[in-house]
């Protein structure tokens, strides 16, 4: 097995958020070139380093890597080909910025491809509405490549339109069925929900088709608000992890997908709350992986110039 030397590791450093002392090491961009370890011997040492050097800390413990880009990481992130990967986002700009990748875009062009090279070919999203009309209207632009009137009307407005049309058209081109999961379609849901009604909603969605598809044998994906993809203990259970329950009897990994202009869009958000002093992990370029003991995997992309 292949060995990363201390000339490979970065020399730990330290510093001070909110007068408390968090202990980061970084590890140099490393090329993986495949998902599991047992098929990657530098993904293998990667994830051997990371363990070995973990430091322990009463409130903060995390680990911090530099990778080249956004598909290594997720590459790196399912190294050990979990039966579920559960993807997280900041929702679009409340405040949009002119030219600003989304993250849904971000995830569209560059994780997409990597969920087919690992294997992941069912993939359940926030993003697209629940119910019969939406599943015959998504599988049918898996065909044709073209939306029907329910979606059309259904996506008129979204706030992150682009990127949702864009992600169907990677998926449609890289073999990967889709699955909505959005509160709207959802049989004996009224139309007219607030936020607050509609998250507990899409987790029980995300839950359940992922239950789903896991009870056939198939490895799957999720997409979503990562409100939806983490236990938080400040939140209510209504609004915890779709994927909490489910990690009683597969393998887990939630992976939280955090572009650096989304994370100063959300200031004081209780999605960012467990990484305080985030700012000083943004990269100049690539990414950072921020890997935690319990196996979440926090990805930090660059300000966009």
């Amino acid at each position: 097995m292949a060995e990363i030397t201390a000339k490979t590791l970065r020399k730990i450093f330290v510093i001070q958020v909110f007068s408390r002392r968090i202990i980061l090491s970084g590890l140099a961009s490393l090329a993986l070139t495949g998902c599991a370890a047992k098929q990657s011997p530098i993904a293998a040492a990667q994830i051997n380093a990371q363990r070995s050097n973990e430091v322990e800390l009463t409130q903060v413990n995390y680990q911090v890597i530099t990778i080249g880009g956004l598909g290594q990481a997720v590459r790196a992130a399912l190294a050990e080909l979990p039966d579920i990967a559960a993807f997280g986002e900041l929702h679009e700009l409340r405040t949009p910025k002119p030219k600003i990748i989304s993250t849904t875009q971000y995830f569209a062009r560059e994780v997409i491809p990597v969920l087919k090279e690992c294997g992941y070919l069912h993939l359940v999203l926030e993003h697209l509405p629940s119910g019969n009309d939406a599943a015959a209207e998504i599988e049918n632009y898996r065909l044709t490549g073209q939306l029907g009137p329910y979606l059309v009307k259904e996506l008129e407005n979204a706030p992150d339109r682009e990127g949702i049309i864009e992600m169907m058209r990677q998926a449609k081109e890289n073999g990967i069925a889709l699955y909505g999961a959005h509160a709207e379609g959802t049989p004996g849901i009224p139309l007219d929900l607030d936020d607050n009604e509609t998250g507990p909603i899409i987790k029980k969605n995300m839950q359940k088709k992922l239950e789903e598809l896991r009870n056939s044998g198939l490895k799957v994906a999720s997409f979503g608000g990562t409100i939806h993809n983490k236990i938080n203990p400040g939140l209510s259970e209504d609004w915890q992890s779709s994927v909490s329950d489910l990690s009683l009897n597969n393998r887990v990994k939630e992976i939280d997908i955090y572009p650096a202009d989304y994370l100063a869009a959300y200031p004081g958000d209780p999605r960012s709350y467990d990484l305080p002093g985030w700012q000083q992990l943004v990269p100049g370029k690539g990414v950072k992986m921020i890997n935690f003991p319990s196996g979440r995997s926090v990805l930090i992309l660059p300000y966009q110039k």
